[in-house]
């Protein structure tokens, strides 16, 4: 059934693959309703990574070609655009359907970080592409926003282990980035001013989420408090300010009635 998408993920040419990806959102969500068996959701997986690692550095990512009837190419250009699409569809699928499997998410999350990665390797090269393709700084932002939102929406459904661990390792990389830049002031460069910009609009989406979370989801992600320390510290107001708002709710509410209980158990 996928095979038809399959063939031209991913592809030579950036326009098609850039309309099989829309297409291919399409068909999950409208014609299909999101109902796909397991065995479909892994290969659609494993295409949408492939075509997301593909549109990266020349094939210097390794490609899964274990999809079913599926051709990969050896070598499909570096495309930002098709990169930013692929990640778009990655988020709208996995922020849309309630049926994709927690796996998928780990393999789909996995590809975005390494897209990340690859982004901003080449943001700090002297060869960062310019015209039309986007600036590879501005991908690298683009798919921290997706995977970001993501995973707000994902621990609200199911806030288990494998969920945790994804959260922890994503904020701890998002607020590491973020605080490395913030404390360089963006380099003086009006490029990386952008990009230090850019980077606190991410975070203060991720730390406003976690704002609204529950007391007692919220207090299942303790290990945020020494993370947030660090950016108590930062040069943003509206960052620190949901900052004091989070660790004031920690300390007035869960935390406070935990310490009030280990009190009364200890007499």
């Amino acid at each position: 059934m996928f095979l038809i998408f399959f063939h031209t993920l991913p592809s030579s040419y950036p326009s098609l693959s850039s309309r099989t990806l829309t297409r291919l959102t399409s068909f999950i969500l409208e014609d299909m309703q999101g109902k796909l068996s397991d065995s479909e959701w892994v290969d659609v997986g494993k295409a949408l990574a492939n075509c997301l690692r593909s549109s990266l550095v020349d094939n210097e990512l390794k490609l899964d070609s274990s999809i079913d009837g599926a051709v990969t190419e050896s070598k499909p250009p570096h495309n930002n655009i098709v990169g930013v699409i692929c990640a778009q569809q990655i988020g709208s699928l996995l922020r849309q359907v309630d049926t994709v499997p927690l796996s998928l998410y780990s393999d789909l999350l996995g590809a975005l970080h390494d897209a990340v990665s690859v982004y901003e390797m080449l943001a700090r090269s002297d060869g960062a592409e310019k015209g039309d393709n986007p600036h590879p700084a501005e991908s690298g932002l683009y798919c921290r926003t997706i995977m970001v939102r993501v995973l707000l929406v994902l621990v609200i459904k199911n806030d288990d282990s494998d969920v945790q661990d994804m959260l922890m390792n994503i904020t701890r990389n998002l607020i590491s980035a973020y605080v490395e830049k913030d404390a360089d002031g963006g380099g003086g460069d009006e490029g990386e001013d952008q990009e230090l910009i850019g980077l606190t609009s991410v975070v203060e989406e991720l730390i406003q989420g976690y704002n609204g979370f529950s007391d007692a989801l919220l207090l299942k992600n303790i290990w945020l408090l020494p993370l947030l320390s660090k950016l108590i510290q930062c040069s943003n107001k509206s960052v620190r300010v949901i900052v004091h708002q989070i660790v004031s709710r920690l300390f007035d509410g869960p935390l406070s009635e935990l310490v009030s209980l280990s009190a009364s158990a200890a007499k």
